[in-house]
């Protein structure tokens, strides 16, 4: 029960740090089409997974717990894309360049056409 509620603890408080970053760029950048907002949730996760990883995993100074509060709670309802980097990142150092480069492909392209294929799906439904 206590991984499931740092888990918990951690995602409430990281999705509502993603909805408050998100809304004060949003208000701010209010003519742009770009999506900055969530670049920028994005692109803050990937860093702070970096470090907390160096820190805490590949250093091993995190326990299991904080780790699980951190990176799946946090950083996990924050975004996932910072989890999706590590293991791209962690696939390269391991040199495994096929299997990451098969595994951003799949994700970006499956992800955009699975997406898709999920608003066909409704729109032929209604």
């Amino acid at each position: 029960m206590k991984p499931l509620l740092l888990v918990a603890a951690g995602g409430v408080i990281g999705a509502l740090a993603r909805f408050a970053l998100a809304q004060v760029m949003a208000k701010s950048l209010t003519d742009s089409l770009f999506p900055w907002p969530i670049l920028t949730v994005n692109l803050l996760g990937c860093l702070a997974f970096g470090i907390l990883a160096e820190i805490g995993i590949e250093r091993g100074l995190l326990t299991a717990g904080t780790q699980l509060f951190l990176f799946t709670g946090i950083l996990g309802s924050f975004t996932t894309f910072s989890t999706f980097g590590y293991e791209t990142l962690y696939l390269l150092r391991s040199d495994k360049i096929l299997l990451a480069l098969s595994y951003v492909l799949a994700s970006v392209i499956g992800g955009v056409l699975a997406l898709y294929a999920g608003t066909r799906l409704v729109a032929k439904l209604s």
